[in-house]
């Protein structure tokens, strides 16, 4: 019996320890991913030459949606100014998104999250042209989206920056107004 009880309490400590070493591992790769250009082995989506001029963006918490007039970001529908440079960050996301994993010709999306995704991008370019990008289930085991182009049945593995960077809605992505000196004097305490 004594035998038995040290060896339960090994196994049970074997396992702590590789439990404690597979997060530890985890957590050290996601934070050497951070600010690390994004890389693949496939290209899911490419904006090619085209001149992006409206983003709009539709998650569970909100939407958002962006125009370029005249080389300048601003909000289609309410007043204020969003972040220029969130969004040009959005934009340069947008140039190349590269995957994973590539799964070619999948029969059930929802399966993936992406009947009903979780994040909808739609582009309008200059041109005309639109494309819709859809960001299904998150993938813990991976650490990827899932992610698909238009009505294409093909299926990526993605980044999650491409779902943080997007999930956001237009009071988010608003450009952060100071007060000046002048008028807090003039806000009433």
């Amino acid at each position: 019996m004594k035998g038995q009880k040290k060896i339960t309490i090994l196994l049970i400590a074997v396992m702590l320890l590789v439990c404690i070493a597979y997060f530890a591992v985890r957590r050290y790769q996601a934070n050497e991913s951070r600010g690390k250009p994004l890389i693949g082995n496939y290209t899911a989506y490419s904006t090619g030459a085209g001149t992006i001029a409206e983003i709009r963006g539709t998650c569970v918490g909100g939407s958002f949606d962006v125009i370029r007039s005249d080389g300048v970001w601003s909000y289609a529908e309410s007043a204020g100014t969003p972040d220029t440079g969130r969004v040009s960050r959005m934009e340069s996301l947008l140039l190349s998104i590269p995957a994973e994993r590539e799964l070619k010709d999948v029969e059930d999306l929802s399966v993936y999250g992406l009947e009903d995704p979780q994040l909808t991008i739609e582009l309008t370019f200059e041109d005309g042209a639109q494309n819709t990008l859809s960001v299904g289930f998150y993938n813990s085991v991976i650490d990827q989206y899932y992610f698909r182009v238009d009505d294409s049945r093909t299926v990526y593995t993605v980044d999650p920056a491409i779902y943080s960077s997007f999930a956001v809605t237009d009071n988010t992505i608003a450009e952060q107004e100071t007060i000046s000196s002048e008028s807090a004097a003039e806000v009433p305490q």
